[in-house]
């Protein structure tokens, strides 16, 4: 993000590990955040299922 020149716009850091399911259901996807390679940002405005907002 610092070097994108893009923390100015970074509000909150909301985690990246979360052992889980996609929308908790058993019979869908692991989560990508159970294997570290997703992370949150903002994602009081930002969470699935919206469009988010954009810097």
């Amino acid at each position: 993000m610092q070097d994108a020149g893009l923390a100015g716009t970074l509000k909150t850091y909301d985690g990246c590990y979360v052992p889980r399911f996609i929308e908790r259901d058993p019979e869908g996807s692991i989560s990508l955040h159970t294997w570290g390679i997703a992370i949150d940002m903002d994602a009081a405005t930002n969470y699935r299922g919206i469009r988010g907002t954009m810097d």
